[in-house]
């Protein structure tokens, strides 16, 4: 008789033989000592990785701990009043900063920037942030919102 491939010794091991097959492997194991020492060497292989899986310390795992984001109704609510409040600075420029000076023909530069490194984990209105204006005659004003 031909001796039994790896493979279906594997599967001896691991149950995933019918009735027919565990019979015929067996019978094959009483008559063959290299394939019974096989058998034992696979067993014993599959034996020392399992306890040295269950050996593996899971509790040593080291988890960052997760940031719980806001409300997001909070969040809306801050962005809104943080957008109300930059509108109303850039209109009390434009309307009561240098009525004195002749009007300008160009239109008022606005730019705003984030100007710290910005934090993916913190809402967009709890960044910091600044309000550049640029008038037509080159001057800068500097509105930082914090």
């Amino acid at each position: 008789m031909r001796c039994i491939e790896l493979q279906k010794i594997q599967q001896y091991i691991d149950g995933e033989c019918n009735a027919d097959e565990n019979a015929a492997i067996e019978e094959h194991l009483s008559v063959c000592p290299r394939c019974f020492s096989k058998l034992n060497e696979m067993k014993m292989l599959a034996d020392s990785a399992k306890q040295a899986i269950r050996s593996l310390d899971c509790d040593a795992l080291d988890i960052p701990a997760f940031k719980v984001p806001q409300n997001k109704k909070q969040s809306k609510i801050k962005h809104i009043i943080y957008s109300l409040s930059a509108a109303c600075i850039i209109f009390i420029i434009i309307f009561f900063v240098d009525k004195k000076k002749e009007p300008c023909a160009e239109p008022i530069n606005i730019v705003q920037t984030i100007t710290w490194e910005a934090d993916a984990n913190q809402p967009f209105a709890n960044q910091d942030f600044e309000i550049q204006i640029t008038d037509c005659h080159g001057r800068s004003t500097v509105f930082y919102l914090e």
